[in-house]
């Protein structure tokens, strides 16, 4: 599993929203390296290389044998809210890549999961705008927007509840991405082929993009050409696999992970050893899809580009993102 965020990164931000915040007028001194590593209960090397960030995005000055100081030109900045059920530690440096971009907005944010009683203390602040990166899953639509309302709320990466349309903010192109996953497969000769969701049902937002997807290049989704079942199905629904896999199986399938799609793969060569491995496409390129000689295509974040994109957006529309297909060569251990 991918690690948190370092001391480092937390006092950074800890520090960053501080000093946003205005609680430090412009000019002033900072405690003492000692005394900001008691209130943060760290060793003053954390702070060394904590205020060593800071200083290059000039929010600190350094000065010679004097101590740290808030540059004499920094003004407090505008505020922002991000909602996310995304774990920390989980894609990579989401969090770190969301915070500097916000930083180089000039924008300082309050980030919370969605439990609503978070997110109602949270917009009491009164934010200028809210960022939100949910589904369905973690929170209703109705309820989000009952929170929201009366803010200017933007979008980002996903927006996963079904018959309803945001109305502004940037999105990960999972249509796009379902499609080139279809084609890559379709050029290599695959004539079965299998999504691995992550749930025992699917969802009607995933289905419609599936149904997209599958038009752009001729198949039609839940069909024998482009099958969909559970990574837990031989878990919990084996039947539905044994008619999947005991003729005509699949032999290229895909998921928006690699965990699943891994386990759902090795399960197939376990309980069906006559049927053809299946080629993979995974998602978001983690230390799953890149294990030595066990390496798979996965589609790849840049982190930095789509909070880049999120804090350029300024207009009432939406905007998406496209990662890149990362193609590996297998190497051996």
């Amino acid at each position: 599993m991918p690690a948190s965020p370092s001391k480092t990164t937390l006092v950074t931000a800890l520090l960053e929203r501080e000093i946003r915040s205005g609680k430090f007028k412009p000019g002033e001194k900072l405690p003492s390296m000692r005394e900001l590593a008691r209130k943060y209960a760290v060793s003053t090397m954390v702070l060394h290389q904590a205020s060593r960030r800071l200083e290059e995005m000039g929010l600190l000055l350094r000065g010679a044998r004097s101590g740290l100081f808030i540059p004499p030109e920094n003004k407090p900045c505008e505020l922002c809210a991000f909602i996310s059920s995304v774990h920390p530690g989980y894609q990579g440096n989401y969090y770190d890549a969301f915070m500097s971009a916000c930083s180089g907005a000039g924008a300082v944010a309050m980030v919370t999961s969605c439990r609503s009683d978070n997110l109602e203390a949270m917009l009491e602040k009164k934010p200028l705008r809210v960022y939100v990166d949910v589904g369905s899953k973690d929170i209703s639509y109705n309820e989000l927007m009952r929170l929201t309302r009366g803010f200017e709320t933007i979008y980002c990466n996903r927006f996963e509840f079904a018959g309803e349309t945001p109305g502004s903010g940037v999105l990960s192109d999972w249509v796009y991405i379902t499609e080139m996953t279809l084609r890559r497969f379709l050029e290599a000769g695959h004539k079965r082929i299998l999504f691995v969701s992550h749930n025992p049902v699917m969802l009607e937002y995933k289905r419609l993009e599936m149904c997209e997807a599958a038009r752009r290049v001729g198949l039609t989704f839940d069909s024998p050409e482009f099958q969909w079942c559970s990574y837990r199905d031989f878990q919990e629904n084996p039947a539905r696999v044994v008619r999947m896999f005991r003729t005509d199986p699949p032999t290229a399938a895909f998921a928006r992970g690699d965990v699943p799609l891994r386990e759902f793969a090795e399960n197939a060569a376990l309980f069906f050893p006559g049927a053809p491995p299946l080629e993979k496409i995974g998602a978001f390129d983690s230390i799953y899809s890149n294990l030595p000689g066990q390496e798979f295509p996965s589609w790849h974040w840049d982190w930095n580009a789509l909070w880049k994109q999120v804090f350029s957006h300024k207009e009432k529309c939406i905007e998406y993102y496209r990662p890149v297909l990362r193609v590996k060569t297998k190497q051996e251990d």
